[in-house]
């Protein structure tokens, strides 16, 4: 029997209803404006909160790869779930299942990832009720043209030596064939709508302009959020092994734009890494 990773937010994050799922990433899809990016991004940041809340910001980052084609999508995402697990997860099961369909694990990636990094930690059940790279599936589902694997991957140590070693590993085996790295991760959380949009314009600052070792700083101090720091730092690594370097914000709202609620908001942004 292969094992299979059962959707968990589904009906929660976004609809469980395989037609309205779709034609609600299609809706979001289709609200986005075209744009001039002439090249394929190797890596997308994007949020992780429920659809009606991030989904039309992940958007700007999915319409990017609208009809590419991919043979393996890397995602780093984040351990909400798991209490006690401190360490890096590739989910190593068979398939990934979302109400869209079944998704391959890719293991040949992940038996490479593991050769290059033999910390990495492989107990599925780290996965089994994280969101973070759940909500992104789905997407990936609709906007791409043909079949993928995927490769999910949860963050909770987020020392910089240790995102360095998984990045640069990560990228190492990306050079090699057609795959693209989601890094998933939300921005502050419960500030005041300008308190909010003054720290994620800093952070986003420093992702635009490649200052690795500013967003550590900045984030041990307290002066930006990152809730996913550890695929962020472990992300732009990657990216920097890959000598993808030339970064855009696509997209940047808070959750007091959708509910009119500005006392406390948490920031979404999407971004692209591109080679050219």
């Amino acid at each position: 029997m292969p094992n299979i990773r059962r959707p968990a937010v589904a009906g929660m994050f976004y609809p469980s209803n395989p037609n309205v799922l779709k034609q609600t990433i299609r809706q979001y899809i289709e609200q986005v404006e075209e744009t001039s990016f002439n090249s394929t991004p190797s890596a997308l940041l994007v949020p992780h909160a429920g659809y009606p809340y991030s989904g039309p910001v992940a958007a700007y980052a999915y319409k990017l790869i609208e009809n590419k084609s991919f043979e393996t999508v890397l995602l780093f995402g984040v351990n909400h779930r798991a209490a006690g697990f401190y360490g890096i997860s590739v989910f190593n099961g068979d398939i990934y299942q979302t109400p869209l369909g079944d998704v391959n694990i890719d293991k040949d990636f992940i038996r490479l990832l593991k050769e290059e990094n033999r910390s990495l930690d492989s107990n599925i059940q780290v996965h089994s009720q994280e969101h973070s790279v759940e909500v992104q599936v789905p997407f990936l589902q609709e906007v791409l043209k043909d079949s993928f694997k995927i490769v999910s991957v949860l963050i909770s140590d987020y020392s910089p030596s240790t995102c360095r070693k998984l990045g640069e590993a990560a990228g190492k085996i990306m050079s090699d064939r057609n795959a693209l790295l989601i890094i998933s991760t939300d921005l502050s959380h419960y500030h005041s709508y300008n308190e909010g949009v003054q720290m994620d314009s800093q952070a986003l600052e420093y992702i635009e302009n490649y200052d690795i070792e500013s967003l550590i700083e900045k984030t041990k101090q307290g002066k930006i959020e990152l809730c996913g720091f550890g695929p962020v730092i472990a992300g732009m690594y990657c990216c920097k092994f890959l000598n993808v370097e030339h970064t855009a914000i696509l997209h940047y709202a808070n959750s007091g734009d959708i509910t009119g609620d500005r006392s406390q908001v948490v920031g979404y942004a999407s971004v692209g890494f591109f080679k050219e």
